[in-house]
């Protein structure tokens, strides 16, 4: 369609009155829906942060509010169960670092393999949306090769960057690391991954980061030295899988209480946008509900 054939599609429009209370009618609903959303998003951050207190709480007191406690000898800690263990991560895991890229290989018959970045290493779960290649020779693949059950922790950029990490769970077959991601192999007999993961995810392993890393403007980041040196809360195995199990019950009722917030929230911008449609149509008649409004 041409530019003059705009000109001749017709435009009918109400009187001036009638825009003055049509436009007025709409910047008050929209205000109102304005308020609904923000409302509900702040919900959603609340329930957010409920969800984070229950992870802090489980991992670090457990699930006994009438347990005896004792002192951890860790000023951001506190207070644990009288039962539970402190040792030091280098105690009860390996810690993988990762492959360096932009080595040369020269006369060696190389593998092609994918391999792990920051990007895919996210808090508290992976993004697997764009995987690298990396080329490799044979002998060098077991050093970085990630097995099932290992915690993938960042080791550093952002502050948000800094420590976070999951579980690898073999989603990849001969799946490797980058060298700015640690893999954590716990020893199971005491530690169970997902319960590192919890652990690290945690304030208590927030501050561990925070308080130990290199810090640069806007930048932090860790080393393999630091990360053996990290305490680790040690409840039994049976009382860290019933932690674990709390934690995803109480967790799933929170994502499903978001979920339908999020829905709220979809359904009234759909709303908004039929409604200033209908109002500026005239399929509603503004008028009488601004006067009995």
């Amino acid at each position: 369609m041409h530019y003059e054939d705009f000109k001749q599609i017709p435009i009918f429009l109400p009187p001036l009155e009638e825009q003055k209370t049509i436009a007025r009618f709409i910047d008050r609903k929209l205000e109102q829906i304005a308020h609904f959303i923000s409302n509900k998003q702040r919900l959603i951050e609340l329930l957010k942060e409920w969800k984070s207190a229950i992870v802090n709480r489980a991992v670090t007191k457990g699930l006994n509010p009438h347990a005896i406690m004792k002192p951890s000898g860790i000023e951001w800690l506190g207070e644990i169960p009288q039962n539970w263990e402190i040792l030091p991560l280098k105690h009860i895991a390996k810690i993988q670092t990762g492959v360096t890229l932009g080595k040369s290989y020269i006369d060696v018959t190389l593998e092609t393999l994918p391999y792990l970045r920051v990007a895919n290493v996210q808090d508290g779960y992976l993004d697997l949306s764009d995987i690298k290649n990396i080329d490799l020779p044979k002998s060098e693949i077991n050093r970085y090769i990630l097995k099932v059950g290992d915690v993938l922790i960042t080791e550093g950029g952002d502050f948000d960057k800094l420590g976070r990490g999951y579980v690898w769970e073999g989603q990849l077959e001969d799946c490797l690391h980058q060298n700015h991601i640690f893999a954590v192999r716990p020893d199971l007999s005491y530690l169970k991954s997902y319960f590192l993961a919890a652990l690290m995810k945690s304030s208590y392993g927030r501050n561990y980061f925070s308080f130990t890393s290199k810090q640069t403007t806007n930048l932090a980041s860790t080393n393999s030295t630091t990360l053996k040196n990290l305490k680790i809360i040690l409840p039994s195995v049976d009382e860290q899988t019933k932690i674990l199990s709390f934690i995803e019950d109480e967790s799933a009722k929170i994502d499903l209480a978001i979920a339908k917030i999020e829905k709220e929230i979809e359904l009234i911008q759909e709303y908004r946008t039929t409604l200033i449609s209908d109002a500026v149509t005239g399929k509603i008649d503004v008028r009488e509900l601004t006067h009995s409004s």
